[in-house]
């Protein structure tokens, strides 16, 4: 969704968040409380709305609902998401609300009163994404576009601290595995993984020559016992969580032998944290 009066206008998404609200407005429904309409029955002015006018308002009055998310582009700034949010109310109803005396004006006084009750996330890392429509105020997004850009853009961020793209790789990897932890963190985390790692797979070499394999389908450590297949989970305690950790670690093993779609199902499994290695278990 954009949120500026007209096209690279006011930025009226700045008026928006610090309310914890989105806002649209077309000047033939200025003062038109669409809960009252429906896709079916239109207000009058309807036929005074462009096209894309008339599908960003239906979209924001009769298809967004509590529980959605909702991003923000800017228009004046083309091929970016500036803003996430999560909408308000009761679970699958209807969000849109119409408030006569709303807040967000603009600065020569016009008030948008077509409003939607958002959690907005600040701060929030923008996101490169394609616009499809730029003129069109209101969009459905698809999710796995979505996804792969915000893919592209945690490993952009993480290249700009200077990591290889085998450790962006594993960077990436590692969010999935420490849901809690922020990139910074994930920044700290990374080499403290990965001499764990090391470390487990020397032991298992040394002490009972089993070789291990690192990092493959994204599992820590993949190894055989006899002819059961084993895998280590790893975790790092970061300030000083050892209960979260472990909680992460056996949540993932979980995943790795029971989700839908995984293949390799092991026979034994071991978690090991970075605190008294390695006998925590």
């Amino acid at each position: 969704m954009a949120m500026r009066k007209g096209y690279r206008g006011e930025d009226m998404f700045e008026k928006c968040r610090p309310r914890g609200l989105a806002a649209i407005t077309y000047a033939p429904l200025f003062r038109t409380n669409l809960s009252l309409y429906d896709p079916l029955h239109r207000p009058p002015g309807w036929g005074d709305l462009a096209a894309s006018q008339k599908g960003s308002i239906s979209k924001f009055a009769w298809q967004i609902r509590a529980g959605d998310k909702l991003y923000v582009r800017d228009s004046s700034r083309p091929n970016l998401l500036i803003g996430l949010g999560h909408v308000l109310g009761k679970e699958g109803e209807l969000a849109y609300f119409y408030n006569e005396r709303s807040p967000i004006k603009t600065k020569e006084g016009d008030v948008w009163r077509h409003l939607i009750a958002v959690d907005w996330e600040h701060p929030f890392a923008e996101i490169p994404h394609k616009d499809h429509s730029a003129n069109t105020t209101v969009l459905s997004i698809d999710e796995d576009e979505l996804s792969e850009s915000e893919h592209r853009a945690k490993r952009l961020e993480y290249k700009k601290h200077g990591l290889s793209n085998a450790d962006v790789d594993l960077a990436v990897g590692l969010e999935t595995a420490y849901p809690r932890a922020t990139p910074a963190t994930i920044m700290l985390i990374l080499p403290k993984h990965v001499t764990l790692s090391k470390l487990f797979q020397t032991w298992l070499l040394k002490q009972h020559a089993i070789k291990g394999y690192r990092e493959r389908r994204q599992i820590d450590m993949q190894f055989e016992i006899g002819h059961d297949q084993a895998m280590a989970e790893f975790k790092i305690a970061y300030n000083g969580n050892t209960k979260a950790a472990v909680r992460e670690a056996l949540g993932q093993i979980l995943e790795y032998n029971h989700y839908p779609g995984r293949e390799t199902v092991f026979d034994r499994w071991t978690t090991e944290t970075a605190k008294g290695w390695p006998r925590h278990r």
